[in-house]
């Protein structure tokens, strides 16, 4: 299973070709389904149709908790009757052939689906970085215990990490730093000679 930006196409298209190379298939939400089946109108973008042979698309109990039409959005219906639209009971019996798209927002789907315990979970997104995220990602990780699964966290942002912002500023021997993109730019006062807040408007002389 994994979590990652759907609305990312390249992260999208990794996944997809991932679960293809490995005889899988990729198994989306209906949210993204829906996504697809828009995203597929611009061949530029080369991602997979909804009902393509290498992609399942994963109904979850609503409602009822029978797989009722009438348990569904309008938006949704359409795919209920797609050969591809598998529900937990498939999904549980054929899990080994599946790359499964799961976040913490559809989680409780485990609960129907049962994976094998030792199972693996790969996070591809930002590791939390404010109070709610950490919350959410330390729900999430209650959630895999529970299950038996193993956690890998596998996302490369393009941002340097604390440790890393820490040892480029020591090497340089910055005289002045501008903290910017950062939402605690108080925490950057003990590592450079000085610290000034960037203010909008305000020009500054980088020249030294």
């Amino acid at each position: 299973m994994a979590d990652f930006n759907f609305k990312d196409v390249d992260r999208l298209r990794t996944f997809y070709s991932i679960a293809r190379k490995t005889g899988r298939k990729l198994a989306v939400t209906l949210g993204d389904a829906f996504l697809l089946k828009h995203l597929t109108k611009d061949p530029k973008l080369q991602v997979p149709p909804p009902d393509d042979s290498h992609v399942v698309i994963i109904v979850p109990k609503r409602g009822t908790g029978q797989y009722r039409k009438e348990d569904y959005d309008s938006d949704e219906r359409q795919f209920l009757s797609q050969p591809n639209a598998w529900t937990a009971d498939k999904l549980s019996k054929d899990q080994a052939k599946l790359i499964a798209h799961v976040s913490y927002y559809n989680i409780g789907e485990l609960i129907d689906i049962r994976p094998e315990i030792g199972s693996s979970f790969i996070h591809s997104l930002r590791e939390p970085f404010n109070e709610e995220m950490l919350g959410d990602f330390q729900r999430l990780h209650k959630w895999l215990e529970h299950f038996g699964m193993s956690f890998t966290q596998s996302h490369a942002s393009g941002h340097a990490t604390g440790e890393e912002l820490k040892q480029i500023i020591k090497e340089i021997e910055a005289k002045t730093l501008f903290p910017i993109h950062t939402e605690h730019p108080e925490l950057f006062r003990e590592m450079a000679k000085e610290t000034r807040a960037v203010q909008v408007g305000r020009t500054y002389n980088l020249s030294g």
